[in-house]
């Protein structure tokens, strides 16, 4: 293995380690998601699966009313705005 290769595995290595970072302290903060056909909701985000295809949220609000927990799909999500992120270290 050349050198170049190992240095960019490293780069990949140290990205996906800090978007896995991420996505943990994402968990429990309230957000406020854009959904296709202009839907917007608001919920508690929860864990994101292992292909961030799925993400779990409880306390979700919907135009049509209130939903304890549910499971969106990333395809159906065009954005995610946390407002009230917590920067500090955990």
């Amino acid at each position: 293995m050349n050198n170049s290769s190992v240095t960019k595995q490293e780069q990949r290595t140290f990205l996906r380690e800090r978007f896995l970072r991420l996505l943990s302290h994402l968990s429990g903060q309230d957000a406020k998601i854009k959904m296709h056909e202009r839907t917007s909701v608001s919920c508690v985000l929860g864990q994101v699966d292992i292909d961030i295809h799925h993400v779990q949220v409880s306390d979700l609000t919907t135009p049509m009313g209130n939903i304890p927990n549910a499971v969106l799909r990333m395809s159906d999500v065009i954005s995610i705005e946390v407002p009230d992120l917590n920067t500090s270290n955990r």
